[in-house]
């Protein structure tokens, strides 16, 4: 170790993103419960001179571990190795942001290296995301560090960011060991949150804690327990006034925050499915089949019997063009996200072609990070909640339904960046027109029996039966009658008709209007002039 120069300790300070050591002495990080094992291991890896990388998805407790660590070692209970030294937190994607070139940070980040080596300070060193080394090309800085530095370092990263930089450079393969923190179970998520919430600042109730890991847990699928649920405590407890935080309070800010109906996710609050079933049968009309499948699977949502590793629903629509397949979708959208542009639509007849899997997917061979992450992941970016519309599904490449078919099972898919988009907390419904012909027959004598199993049949002919075979429902909707259509006109009318109305109101209301104008609004002799040419 050389003398410590100023230059030295200025380019130390300005790489430093946290004094870990000084934050544990001022009982300010943040501990974490129920994780002795990790912090276990974490204490053998490092007295036995390895550099231990926390691996796993954001979220599951990589940084709870890592401070944990830290408050133990400050008292004198953690990893000799550590003991004496001052832990400084380096984040590579912060400090390259702050460089005026992107090819310059090879450079600084060699210059930091020797300033470690420099110091006369005792030292240790955690990279907060050692995977954006790859982003800079640092990987034999990475290397190099590990060699020239005498002070313990650990580090965190994406877990499959890190393994392909690991594969790609031996010698960091030889100088790391990944310990894998996997998200934890509803049971030890559990313990952790009521452990937390005792020792966190505010007062929270046992009913508090459960609603916020059980809401979590159900519908927040592209997050990870513990800090999904933890952060939804926080939430509530900012928006609290009083002295504690109510299981009522977990879910107003849940509903008020996703959008969803109360009667969905409050346990004390009845859904009354008979009323929902007339409300649907009010909007999609003539389709009672239809509504009634996708009533019972709201009726699943809210009872929590929903498979958890699968989407919310997963549906075919079959039938005619005009019959309610996407005007369901959209009712289903605005009931359950309180809008219906909650809902995200793809016509899967522009993926017929041989390249439409990666084009949705992700192509790997892109370089732009728009086209490695695909069409798909950008769209359901900020959904958590939603109705994904596959209209024309029949029309796709047999590639785009294998990939489906994945994206059903596991209830999520990868990119080709390496990123799992969960799709757990969405419904999935695609749509077909495939056995049209046989909707064409059916005034020459099927039965509503007969129809539904010559659809079927025609359904065999244009989708592999295991595609067909995830599907939670195969619906089949009805050609309209006479009648139907009539209804549907006069409902569409009578819609139309509010909305004049409401800008009639609002323009009358306008100081500026010239109130001996008045815009004339459909009325009843309007909507029956329009209903008579429907026969």
């Amino acid at each position: 170790m050389g003398s410590t120069t100023k230059q030295t300790v200025d380019f130390l300070e300005a790489w430093t993103e946290a004094d870990l050591s000084a934050a544990a002495a001022a009982g300010v990080l943040e501990r974490a419960f129920a994780v002795e094992d990790a912090v276990d291991e974490l204490v053998e890896l490092l007295g036995a001179g390895v550099r231990p990388i926390l691996v796993g998805e954001p979220g599951v407790g990589k940084t709870a571990i890592m401070r944990e660590l830290i408050c133990r070692t400050h008292e004198g209970q953690g990893a000799e190795t550590l003991t004496g030294r001052r832990l400084i937190q380096v984040s590579i994607a912060r400090r390259a942001s702050a460089a005026r070139r992107p090819h310059d940070v090879p450079s600084e980040f060699e210059a930091f290296i020797q300033a470690l080596c420099k110091s006369d300070e005792k030292l240790a060193l955690f990279i907060s995301d050692l995977h954006a080394a790859a982003d800079y090309d640092l990987e034999p800085q990475i290397a190099s560090l590990a060699l020239r530095f005498d002070g313990p370092i650990l580090a965190e990263a994406h877990p499959a960011r890190i393994e392909a930089m690991l594969e790609n450079c031996e010698a960091l393969h030889e100088r790391f060991m990944c310990l894998r923190v996997e998200e934890p179970s509803v049971s030890k998520a559990r313990r952790m949150l009521h452990a937390w919430a005792s020792q966190s600042g505010h007062e929270y109730t046992k009913e508090a804690v459960e609603q916020a890991l059980s809401a979590a847990h159900r519908f927040l699928a592209r997050t990870r327990l513990p800090r999904k649920a933890i952060d939804l405590l926080r939430q509530a407890a900012q928006r609290k006034c009083g002295p504690c935080v109510t299981a009522r309070d977990v879910i107003d800010r849940f509903c008020a925050f996703h959008r969803t109906p109360r009667a969905l996710v409050d346990p004390a609050v009845p859904l009354d499915l008979a009323s929902l079933r007339e409300r649907f049968d009010g909007q999609v009309i003539g389709q009672p089949q239809a509504v009634r499948t996708v009533v019972d699977m709201i009726g699943i949502i809210k009872a929590g019997l929903s498979e958890a590793r699968r989407p919310l629903g997963v549906f075919l629509f079959a039938g005619p063009a005009g019959v309610g397949k996407t005007f369901l979708a959209q009712a289903v959208a605005e009931f359950l996200f309180g809008d219906c542009e909650r809902l995200v639509r793809l016509n899967m007849a522009d993926f017929a072609g041989e390249s439409a899997a990666t084009q949705l997917f992700g192509d790997p061979r892109e370089y732009e990070t728009r086209l490695r992450r695909g069409l798909l992941t950008q769209r359901l970016l900020g959904r958590p909640f939603g109705v994904l519309l596959l209209d024309e599904f029949e029309k796709a490449h047999l590639a785009v339904h294998d990939r489906f078919l994945q994206l059903v099972d596991e209830g999520a898919f990868i990119n080709a960046t390496g990123e799992t988009v969960s799709c757990r907390a969405m419904i999935i419904i695609a749509t077909t027109n495939a056995g049209a012909e046989v909707y064409r027959g059916e005034t020459l004598g099927f039965g509503s029996c007969d129809l539904e199993a010559a659809v079927h049949a025609a359904l065999d002919r244009h989708f592999r039966f295991e595609l067909l075979n995830r599907f939670d429902r195969v619906v089949c909707f009805r050609p309209l009658a006479p009648g139907d259509a009539r209804a549907i006109v006069a409902a569409a009318l009578g819609r139309l008709e509010q909305r004049f109305a409401m800008a009639h109101r609002a323009t009358m209301a306008s100081p500026s209007s010239n109130t001996s104008i008045r815009a004339p609004a459909p009325g009843s002799r309007a909507i029956s002039a329009a209903i008579g040419v429907v026969t």
